[in-house]
């Protein structure tokens, strides 16, 4: 039973832009200086190749907690950041996130996307996996009209219920 809990935990999932669930009280073995996670791109992820000139991100996160509101308490008051082509930092704070971030008209061509969790009081990344990576390359629809915004908000839609499918 140990084993599956441990199991459980290295991918323990949490939503960005809510609260985790309340679960029952699960005791967890891990303490506060081990408590973790992880950082990752979920789309675009590396290889992608993104149709249009917008390109909606989705992050996600794993905690090493059975319990998942030990992660809460200890990285309430983090950020989560992203950067496409080395550009500054765009953050919000993890858990009050409604919609992950949109950027709208990206050159074709290779592009690299850095995602990671910091402290917004000093910008150090928390985690020790540092940060989620994605190489991703755009491509033109066509060549006369770029993505309107009316198509990569539907190209977001799609994307959300793709990852809703695989919460199933």
């Amino acid at each position: 039973a140990e084993a599956e809990a441990e199991a459980e935990a290295e991918a323990a999932p949490i939503a960005l832009g809510e609260a985790p669930e309340q679960p029952e009280p699960i005791e967890d073995t891990l303490t506060w200086e081990e408590v973790s996670g992880n950082v990752t791109i979920k789309y675009p992820q590396d290889g992608d190749e993104v149709f249009g000139s917008a390109v909606a991100v989705q992050v996600g996160l794993t905690t090493n907690c059975v319990n998942v509101t030990r992660f809460e308490q200890k990285f309430n008051h983090s950020d989560i950041c992203i950067s496409l082509d080395d550009a500054p930092f765009s953050c919000w704070p993890i858990f009050k996130i409604s919609k992950f971030p949109l950027f709208t008209s990206v050159a074709p061509g290779e592009h690299k996307l850095v995602a990671k969790l910091v402290d917004p009081l000093d910008f150090e990344t928390l985690l020790e996996n540092g940060a989620g990576l994605s190489t991703f390359t755009v491509t033109p629809r066509n060549d006369t009209a770029d993505t309107t915004d009316e198509e990569a908000e539907e190209d977001e839609e799609r994307k959300s219920e793709e990852d809703e499918d695989e919460d199933e």
